[in-house]
């Protein structure tokens, strides 16, 4: 990566937004936001948002109709915010903590 002069505020603000998606994260699945799997799935679905809308913004979905392009909203829809089964039969006194 190139070297990039740091921006206090827009590490704030990242920093800020990231925490914002893992509260969400956590509290669609249920655990404390505190929990590994939390941090996990909200970088989850950062990539999977990230990755989406760098493939429309490169041109990558271009060989695609625009009707054939899902939108975000139904391209996230395939994320499992549900703790699976196992995890289910967990406490949250015994997640693991960041």
């Amino acid at each position: 990566m190139a070297d990039v002069p740091k921006n206090n505020a827009l590490e704030r603000a990242a920093e800020s937004a990231f925490m914002e998606l893992l509260e969400g994260a956590a509290g669609a699945a249920g655990l404390p936001s505190t929990s590994k799997k939390s941090l996990k799935l909200a970088i989850a679905a950062w990539s999977l948002v990230h990755g989406y809308s760098t493939l429309r913004v490169n041109g990558a979905l271009d060989f695609l109709k625009p009707r054939q392009i899902p939108p975000i909203q139904s391209v996230v829809q395939f994320v499992n915010f549900r703790r699976p089964r196992t995890m289910a039969r967990k406490s949250a006194a015994s997640s693991q903590s960041i």
